[in-house]
């Protein structure tokens, strides 16, 4: 197999250039070098942390106060719908107006809150 152009060149320039051990920053031209090319993997974005609104605190308090006087609602009994209409009461009155599903997981927390306070930490 012929030289490169740019080494043959080289070599017309100086004939003594030639050789294994003349040229050693020269690549073995002989065999071909394969290269794998591994690129990252795309990072993700970060999401920001969400934090709670603040008037959720507000119907926390008025939650807690509401199962003082009833009592936790029992299954069946329609107090937790009367407790998240209360807490969308109180909270309308403010200005705020989340969804009902949203209501309704904070008062399931809230309620198993209270209970696990009443019966000694027991969730039940």
């Amino acid at each position: 197999m012929p030289h490169p152009y740019w080494l043959q060149s080289a070599i017309r320039r100086n004939p003594r250039s030639t050789g294994p051990n003349r040229l050693p920053h020269l690549p073995n031209l002989a065999k071909p070098q394969i290269v794998t090319v591994v690129q990252p993997k795309p990072q993700q974005k970060r999401r920001p942390i969400r934090r709670e609104a603040p008037y959720w605190a507000i119907g926390r308090k008025r939650a807690m106060d509401w199962s003082e006087q009833n009592g936790f609602p029992e299954p069946g009994d329609g107090g937790q719908a009367a407790l998240e209409r209360y807490v969308a009461e109180v909270l309308a009155m403010r200005g705020h107006h989340p969804a009902e599903s949203t209501i309704r997981g904070y008062v399931r927390k809230w309620i198993d809150e209270y209970r696990a306070r009443v019966n000694n930490g027991s969730p039940r």
